[in-house]
């Protein structure tokens, strides 16, 4: 008799198994992407789009004459006074392509009173090096590594002397 509680318990551990399954054996679930959120940005209808960024504040030491592109934001700044200046860097995440927002602080810096000296371009990765005066800015623009096609992430590290 004890053999027979022996199978049963074998056989009705082996159905269990069956129905149950192994939790190491399932294959993965799908993963899900929790950075595509509905927003409703411009009171239209709704369209989904990547995670907002986290805005931060300009130091007060901030360049003021350094652009920011509209509908921008502002991820990460710092600024570091020395003694002949300041030294900042910036980086800014924006919806569009490279060579839209490269030709946006291109001009914009230009308008401002700097002179570009130099310019290089590396698939959807543009730079420039711009001077004014003892100062000057160095400006990469490409795709955000972060997001999807349509986000750009610019940084720049700008030198402001006697400030």
């Amino acid at each position: 008799m004890r053999g027979a509680s022996i199978v049963s318990a074998l056989a009705f551990t082996l159905a269990l198994s069956t129905v149950c399954g192994n939790p190491e054996e399932e294959d993965d679930p799908v993963p899900v992407d929790t950075l595509a959120v509905p927003v409703d940005t411009f009171g239209g209808p709704l369209s989904t789009i990547e995670a907002t960024f986290t805005p931060v504040d300009l130091p007060s030491e901030f360049p003021p004459d350094f652009p920011v592109a509209p509908a921008s934001t502002v991820v990460s700044a710092s600024t570091t006074p020395d003694a002949g200046g300041a030294y900042s860097e910036i980086s800014i995440a924006t919806e569009g392509d490279s060579s839209e927002s490269y030709a946006w602080y291109r001009q914009a810096l230009t308008d401002a009173g700097w002179q570009v000296s130099s310019e290089g371009q590396t698939d959807e990765t543009r730079t420039l090096h711009a001077t004014q005066g003892e100062s000057y800015v160095d400006l990469t623009v490409m795709p955000h590594p972060d997001r999807s096609d349509g986000w750009v992430r610019v940084n720049a590290s700008i030198w402001k002397a006697g400030t």
